[in-house]
């Protein structure tokens, strides 16, 4: 039953005696809808779909099959308490809700639950431990929420989590350990943000063996695999937070993790190992056991910002030979997701990045690079740039070992500049 946009609909009567089959009710955009009688007993319905409808203050008691409940802009003040019984439950979208003051706890009982919307709600202060029970959550959706204070440490046991949004979250000062499944993170504009525990708990994919016996072919479908797997956490305007963010992202990426970080700040990390002034630097690189980069560029404040799709144009010579290859700093999939249009900043900002190398490198062989970051000029200038090497032994090895290592090997790479 399609009833959206009906804008003289006051109240409709007891569907369950007329229309018992009922499969989907669409009432979006009533705005002169008062009251919607008990759904109960409607028990093929599946889809429920309320949204702008403003004078909704109650919402109806609703039968335990529906998939779909869209409640967006209504004017209800909590949910039903039928809401414990909805085990087929998908989505529950609650956006522009702003008379809503609290999710119940018995929220953790829809197991089957994928996405959560609940931008602008404004009166939304916490959220209940018990989502760490929605197992099936992929999409956690908390724009706008100037409230909100806090997140439950529960949230990082929602093992399949890869979206969660909390752009413009204001009043947030600190974020808990979040479920390595996370793909997409958006907390740009929380300007109180002070910290946030990002864990990077991956499991290692090759052994060193297997990366040394692939084929060309290989090797490219890993590249591209690697490319679409990147993580991206998005901390932009958060002129708050601590760098120790940043730090545990580099950490990441000598570990061979795919995160890619963007954040307020204007320094590259203290132990990346190449640093230079501006968009460009060079340097003697072993390519024995490299498989990847990281990359950083600090960018100036700019009143006009995209999200920069900067390229890296990478050179080695050594001897008569020379090639080139180009790195993306963003995967096409985060571009895709993540363009939010143009922004303004008036601060610097830092990006860090991890991009896998597709050739791989046995012997001992010593080359002259040359990295070039290229804007596509939507950003502003750029002020400083580093690169750091990873090399396949990296992975293998403790923290305190690889920190040792990177002294031993800074100190031996500068002998050999030296000479």
């Amino acid at each position: 039953m399609d009833l959206n946009y009906s804008d003289d609909l006051i109240r409709i009567p007891n569907l369950s005696s007329i229309a018992p089959n009922l499969e989907f009710l669409y009432l979006e955009g009533c705005k002169s809808l008062v009251e919607t009688p008990s759904l109960q007993n409607l028990s093929k319905l599946t889809e429920l779909h309320l949204s702008d409808c403003c004078k909704i203050k109650d919402c109806p008691e609703i039968p335990c099959n529906i998939r779909i409940l869209k409640l967006d802009g209504t004017g209800i003040e909590q949910l039903p308490s039928s809401i414990k019984h909805l085990s087929q439950l998908v989505i529950l979208s609650l956006d522009q809700c702003t008379a809503l003051e609290s999710l119940p706890s018995s929220i953790g009982n829809l197991k089957r639950l994928e996405e959560l919307h609940l931008a602008e709600c404004s009166r939304l202060v916490t959220i209940p431990s018990s989502i760490g029970e929605l197992k099936c959550l992929e999409k956690l959706f908390l724009p706008n929420c100037s409230n909100l204070a806090s997140l439950p440490e529960s949230i990082k046991q929602l093992s399949k989590l890869k979206r969660l949004n909390l752009r413009s979250c204001e009043r947030l000062k600190s974020l808990p350990g979040l479920p390595s499944c996370l793909e997409l993170l958006r907390a740009n504009d929380c300007r109180s943000l002070e910290s946030a525990s990002i864990s990077f708990n991956f499991l290692e994919h090759d052994d060193e063996n297997e990366e040394a016996d692939r084929s060309e072919h290989e090797n490219e479908e890993a590249h591209k695999s690697e490319s679409e797997d990147c993580k991206f956490l998005n901390f932009s305007s958060c002129v708050k937070l601590n760098k120790k963010v940043m730090e545990d992202v580099f950490e990441a990426h000598l570990l061979g993790q795919k995160v890619t970080l963007l954040m307020a700040g204007g320094e590259v990390p203290e132990r990346m190992r190449y640093k230079n002034k501006g968009s460009s630097l060079s340097f003697k690189l072993d390519l024995r056991h490299l498989i990847a980069f990281s990359f950083c560029v600090v960018l100036r404040p700019s009143r006009f910002i995209h999200f920069p799709r900067f390229e890296v144009d990478f050179i080695w010579e050594s001897g008569n030979r020379r090639e080139r290859n180009a790195f993306n700093l963003y995967s096409d999939k985060v571009v895709a997701n993540w363009n939010a249009g143009p922004y303004s900043s008036d601060s610097s900002h830092m990006l860090l990045s991890f991009n896998g190398l597709r050739t791989r490198f046995d012997e001992e062989f010593f080359v002259k690079a040359s990295f070039c970051f290229i804007d596509n000029h939507l950003w502003p200038e750029i002020m400083e740039c580093g690169v750091h090497p990873i090399y396949r032994r990296d992975k293998r090895r403790s923290r305190n070992e690889k920190h040792q290592d990177d002294e031993e090997c800074q100190s031996l790479l500068q002998i050999l500049e030296d000479k």
